[in-house]
């Protein structure tokens, strides 16, 4: 019956032999004693020249390299193509996937020429005494679209090169031509092959610095040939990797990996993934994160991202009292710089969103009733388990992370520890995937993003990546988050969270539980379709998601979802305004809001949902087209519904909340009565469709019941069937309410004004009132002034002195 089973670990017998080395990785952090070393490719080759060794500066770069290891250090190298294998991979497209049927030679031939360099490297790494063995990325290594994917096999490539430093040797990596799932074929650089083997190293706690060499003192202001160029000595490095400088740059017509920019790029990145010293040398430029501190010229430029970082201070464990001082320092200086908001949008982000395939754990059996005051029967178990069932959830086993919040801000190396545990598990042994919780709804979207990428780099780096991105099916090394709702954040972070490397969450259809409730799954699944993502779309039957998620609301609560609901509430859909793309009105094609260059952001929840035709809603700044479409949509085709009637309509309603009538109009209802008083009367599609309008729920039926009975009982003392003739009915109902005001206005306007009353009711124009005309008026006040009605004279008050009187009072 239930959809979901959540197992914990524990501390089984069978388990702790397994667990040993968990104990000693929390007893022991792990050296950090592995440098990676780039060599560029301008130093080592003559760029300039074809398949053209650079002897001198490749003789320089393996004394370095030599120097490192005999200071006892385990160095991991990875080098530039240089001017070797660019001219092939350009002459053939193979960065873009290959020119036509030739592609495979292209490949071959790129790779041919790179694996040349690397053979001469290695010798010339030998012959300076460094045990230098060749890592080709080619074939374990994929990209998909150009960028390169975490796999079971890039973690295993990576833990090779690793196996290989502790054994003794000089592992020697470099940029190659490798397969491409989305193009056929791609260059995987040497800065990206770099940026994953540091990002695993420091999830290992292994990483201890990042060394670009390159042919000249280190980063200029422009090129150094050229006049004016000036050394720069220190790169700031934003949270979000972005490196803060204005440079002037170039690059050869052949290099196909960007220039100097794109390895500056590289280090930055590097910088702020791993929190380790990057340097681009001769040793003038230093390349820093934000923390831990590395050197005294670092400004930090960004608080949020700041506060995203705050999770990594235990887990870098910084090594003495200076270096924590410094840290503060960096803390306070960050805290009092002003946040520069970014350019454009966040492309990186919203490609991963666009891109990535979402599990969804459902808890709508358990979550909706926490800490609810209705709770859950077990019949309102079964009838959750039947709205659910066929939506495309799965049931899915994971181990949970229990305190995680805390454990990040408290001890993050402890946490990260019992992932790396996990992890290293046998696959038989350790749970198919990871769940952690935010259960506080109080952490910043960036720092709950920065914790679930420090968690996913874990798992990647030992071994445990995600099968579900792989291949939609498999869930093992499924990272879920689970988040609460306190101050509004929840969406949010729910969304960073999924950008930074969740695969899915756990959470019910609907937000209800919890505290204040959680970030349930129709409304991430919602934001993720209208952010471009296919895989929720044919993956999750989304219409029914969200009517499972109005469902569930009612049977928890007990009432129906609050009109303002995001996602899945009555006014989520609707059409609000005439204008630009805001608020489902009509689509600015002018407008590129997300910099995609796609129609994804002209889709609207209506058209995720597959509703063809929007509700329209109308308020005092709807246009006179709306109202005429408002009308249609209500009562159908008609030749008065045009603009002009919406205008006048629309005219109409500005003079009521003038006069002090605030009745709705957006309810076939409200519009109909709407139309009455403006028109002086209703069309037959109108009568019908008034005297089938819902009453209103629970106590306000009794008040309909009851002002029958007096209207059944005032028809019988007038002695008649079908309704009462308007005299009557004007005594009974009327003229106590309305008092002598319309018998104030002299002989000739009086009648005006007594006959504007009388065709108010009668509807079909017979002279008398049947109780079907009437209940228009009272259904009209119990929907728009319920509050203040508490009997049946109430009732009929409310629909002489807020439905009648403004319209005399306005009236010429």
């Amino acid at each position: 019956m239930a959809r979901t089973l959540v197992i914990l670990i524990v501390a089984l017998p069978s388990l702790a032999v397994a667990l040993r080395p968990l104990l000693r990785r929390l007893r022991t952090p792990p050296p950090r004693d592995v440098t990676v070393v780039k060599l560029g490719g301008s130093a080592i080759t003559d760029k300039a020249r074809f398949e053209t060794l650079d002897e001198a500066g490749l003789r320089a770069a393996a004394e370095a390299v030599r120097r490192c290891v005999a200071d006892g250090r385990r160095v991991v190298v990875v080098h530039g193509a240089g001017s070797f294998g660019h001219f092939q991979a350009r002459e053939h497209g193979v960065s873009r996937g290959g020119d036509g049927d030739s592609w495979r030679l292209g490949l071959a031939v790129t790779r041919r020429s790179v694996t040349k360099l690397n053979g001469l490297v290695v010798d010339a790494l030998a012959r300076a005494g460094v045990p230098a063995v060749a890592v080709a990325a080619f074939p374990r290594v994929a990209t998909r679209r150009r960028e390169l994917r975490a796999t079971r096999a890039t973690a295993a490539f990576v833990a090779d090169a690793l196996r290989l430093a502790d054994a003794g040797f000089t592992p020697v990596l470099h940029g190659d031509a490798v397969l491409d799932d989305a193009q056929r074929c791609a260059i995987v650089s040497g800065d990206a092959l770099l940026r994953r083997c540091a990002a695993d190293l420091a999830a290992r706690g292994r990483l201890a610095a990042v060394c670009f060499l390159t042919d000249v003192d280190g980063v200029f202001t422009r090129p150094p040939a050229e006049p004016g160029a000036a050394l720069v000595a220190d790169v700031v490095v934003d949270g979000a990797g972005a490196a803060r400088l204005d440079l002037e740059t170039s690059a050869a017509a052949h290099d196909v990996t960007g220039g100097i920019r794109a390895k500056i790029d590289a280090a930055a990145a590097v910088a702020a993934a791993t929190r380790a010293p990057v340097d681009i040398i001769e040793w003038a430029t230093c390349i820093v994160g934000m923390l831990p501190a590395i050197s005294t010229g670092v400004r930090a430029s960004n608080a949020s991202a700041m506060a995203c970082d705050l999770a990594y201070d235990a887990f870098m464990a910084l090594p003495d009292d200076a270096r924590r001082a410094n840290y503060e320092a960096l803390v306070r200086d960050a805290r009092s710089t002003q946040h520069k908001p970014m350019r454009r949008v966040n492309a990186q982000k919203r490609e991963r969103l666009r891109t990535m395939k979402v599990l969804i754990l459902d808890n709508s059996q358990r979550e909706p009733s926490v800490a609810s005051v209705w709770g859950h029967t077990l019949e309102d178990k079964r009838a959750i388990d039947g709205v659910v069932r066929g939506l495309g959830f799965r049931h899915v086993v994971a181990g949970a992370l229990n305190d995680a919040a805390q454990g990040m801000v408290r001890c993050p190396d402890r946490c990260v520890a019992m992932v790396a545990a996990l992890a290293d598990l046998p696959r038989h042994v350790r749970p198919a995937s990871l769940l952690f919780e935010e259960p506080f709804g109080e952490y910043l979207p960036c720092e709950v993003g920065g914790w679930t990428a420090l968690l996913r780099a874990t798992m990647d780096a030992h071994g445990w990546p995600s099968a579900f991105q792989e291949d939609g099916a498999s869930i093992d090394g499924a990272l879920l988050i689970h988040v609460h709702r306190q101050w509004g954040l929840a969406d949010a972070v729910t969304l960073d969270a999924l950008a930074a490397g969740c695969d899915g969450l756990m959470a019910a259809v609907c937000e209800e539980g919890a505290a204040l409730g959680h970030a349930c799954s129709a409304v991430a699944l919602a934001n993720l379709a209208r952010l471009g993502n296919r895989d929720v779309v044919a993956r999750y039957d989304l219409r029914g998601v969200v009517d499972a998620a109005r469902a569930v609301t009612r049977l928890t609560t007990g009432a129906p979802v609050a009109v303002r609901q995001v996602v899945y509430g009555p006014r989520a859909i609707e059409a609000v305004f005439g204008f630009t793309a805001v608020g489902g009105g009509v689509v600015d094609r002018t407008f590129d809001r997300d910099a995609s260059g796609t129609a994804a952001d002209a889709v609207f929840l209506a058209d995720i949902l597959g509703v063809a035709e929007k509700p329209v809603r109308l308020h005092t700044l709807a246009t006179p087209a709306q109202f005429a479409a408002r009308l249609a949509q209500c009562f159908g085709a008609h030749a008065s519904f045009d603009d002009a009637l919406g205008a006048r309509l629309k005219r109409g309603l500005l003079a009521l909340l003038a006069a002090g009538d605030k009745a709705e109009c957006t309810s076939p209802l409200g519009l109909a009565l709407l139309h009455q008083r403006v028109e002086g009367g209703l069309t037959p599609a109108m009568i019908d469709c008034v005297k089938d309008a819902d009453a209103v729920e629970r106590g306000s039926a009794v008040l309909l019941a009851r002002a029958e009975a007096c209207f059944d009982e005032a028809a019988a003392d007038a002695g008649g069937a079908g309704g009462l003739p308007y005299g009557a009915f004007a005594e009974r109902f009327v003229d106590a309410y309305l008092g002598a005001r319309h018998n104030t206005f002299g002989a000739d306007v009086g009648d005006k004004v007594r006959d504007a009353v009388r065709r108010s009711f009668d509807l079909d124009g017979d002279r008398r009132i049947t109780f079907d005309e009437y209940s228009v008026w009272l259904l009209w006040a119990l929907r728009s002034t319920q509050d203040d009605i508490h009997s049946v004279d109430d009732l009929f008050a409310a629909v002489v002195r807020r439905g009648i009187m403004p319209g005399l009072m306005g009236g010429d």
